[in-house]
């Protein structure tokens, strides 16, 4: 309760957690930003008015419930970009943003990381 919801940048490790996304979408075209409460640099809290459940939500027989507009199937799938990258930030949290991890695994892959 004692924290203000502020503008979540595309910058942000949301935004590039799985997919390297320009801006959130979902089911409603909007280009209202994402907005959450942040504390340190963690996400606790996320609003979103673009209804990014109601873009991959399927119906009883398979197929989408939803219509996406004004974006048609193109924005369906960048919503469920999004939905794949809140679910990672929601497992990893900002592990993206952390490149310590990164000398580790290009050495494991056989590649030299000295200059």
């Amino acid at each position: 309760p004692d924290l203000a919801p502020a503008m979540i940048r595309t910058d942000y490790v949301l935004f590039h957690s799985f997919y390297v996304l320009k801006k959130p979408e979902g089911r409603i075209g909007t280009d209202r930003p994402l907005e959450g409460m942040m504390q340190g640099r963690a996400l606790p809290v996320l609003f979103s008015s673009h209804d990014v459940g109601g873009a991959i939500s399927y119906s009883q027989n398979g197929g989408f419930e939803l219509p996406v507009e004004p974006g048609g199937e193109v924005q369906r799938e960048r919503a469920m970009r999004l939905a794949i990258n809140l679910a990672m930030y929601v497992l990893c949290s900002n592990y993206k943003d952390d490149q310590v991890h990164s000398t580790f695994l290009m050495r494991r892959r056989g590649m030299n990381t000295t200059p």
